[in-house]
């Protein structure tokens, strides 16, 4: 039988604080062939307003034996990682993004302008590695935050952007009832 625990028992087992998931910090990173601009990635550490750590997948191959099946594993996948930008009033890493997307492929052609696949250009062209830091409460001074490093980051898919009269009057309604 399972022994209860007291709230004196949970105190006595956490060690240090729980990480939050409202403090975090984006480091974006674009490829240097296509955008070479750090005020961008300066600006993307106040303007990611959502996150998150992609989950990963171990596929299962069936290998058919003598009537039974034996189950190995496969390839790891990684699901999506999208993250939730604040634009700015002048569309700056909107308009890094898009342009990120459009020499991964053109709007208008079949046509790509960042370098070849599989070659030394990669990562000036095509790819960017990325960071989503967990930050955490009781951090000392001289420790270093625990991240996630996302490495050959290909830039797949530019959301909607989402523009409505609704957003601003109700936000300038809660304004006014405080």
């Amino acid at each position: 039988m399972a022994k209860r625990g007291t709230i004196d028992d949970f105190k006595a087992n956490v060690a240090a604080d729980f990480a939050r998931p409202n403090l975090f910090q984006v480091d974006l990173a674009f490829p240097s062939g296509i955008i070479n601009n750090s005020s961008l990635v300066n600006l993307g550490k106040f303007t990611v307003r959502a996150a998150n750590l992609p989950s990963s997948q171990v596929g299962v191959i069936e290998v058919p034996f003598r009537g039974r099946v034996l189950k190995i594993a496969g390839d790891r996948t990684f699901e999506p990682w999208t993250i939730t930008i604040q634009n700015d009033s002048n569309f700056s890493l909107r308009s890094a993004f898009e342009l990120w997307s459009s020499s991964i492929q053109a709007y208008n052609e079949n046509f790509t302008s960042a370098a070849g696949l599989g070659d030394a250009d990669d990562a000036t062209g095509y790819f960017a590695d990325m960071k989503v830091h967990q930050l955490a409460r009781d951090i000392k001074d001289g420790e270093k935050p625990r991240f996630l490093s996302l490495t050959s980051f290909i830039m797949s898919s530019l959301a909607t952007l989402l523009l409505s009269i609704l957003t601003s009057v109700t936000t300038m309604q809660s304004k006014s009832s405080q």
